[in-house]
């Protein structure tokens, strides 16, 4: 009856010392992911979003996270420190699309890179190629209002 018995303990001794590891186990990796997970969104807001060169003689305002920020002239939104752009308003005639526009605002996705320019007198808004393919994904363009794409 001893052995029975003394088996029963190192069984029970093994089986606590295995879930004490892997406890301590399973919460070291999940503190290492939470370090990996917050090493890319730090780097992600820092190298990763939207961006918008103003190329005109006068200021353009974007929308980052819902705050509207005005990207001075011949400057880029990072060059202001903003680098997720997600919209330019419209505030005079543009040419987006080959379309015109008078007000409204144009919708973009953080892959994309929008130039901003002047040609003929007409302010002409040029996203880059990966602009397209966020077209399929995301819902993109030109809007009405804020409202509309619900800021």
């Amino acid at each position: 009856m001893k052995k029975p018995f003394r088996l029963l303990i190192v069984i029970f001794i093994f089986i606590v010392f295995f879930i004490i590891f892997f406890t301590l186990f399973i919460q070291l990796n999940k503190n290492s992911f939470n370090l990996k997970y917050l090493e890319f969104m730090k780097y992600e807001k820092q190298h990763f979003g939207g961006i918008v060169i103003n190329k005109t003689s006068t200021p353009i305002k974007i929308a980052d996270n819902g705050k509207i920020i005005s990207v001075p002239a011949n400057k880029s939104s990072r060059d202001i420190g903003v680098f997720d752009a997600d919209l330019i308003l419209i505030e005079t005639p543009v040419l987006f699309e080959n379309k015109e526009y008078s007000s409204g605002i144009i919708k973009f996705c953080d892959l994309a890179t929008v130039k901003v320019y002047k040609k003929d007198g007409l302010t002409i808004i040029k996203p880059s190629l990966s602009y397209n393919l966020c077209k399929k994904i995301e819902n993109v363009g030109w809007f009405p209002s804020l409202e509309a794409k619900g800021f």
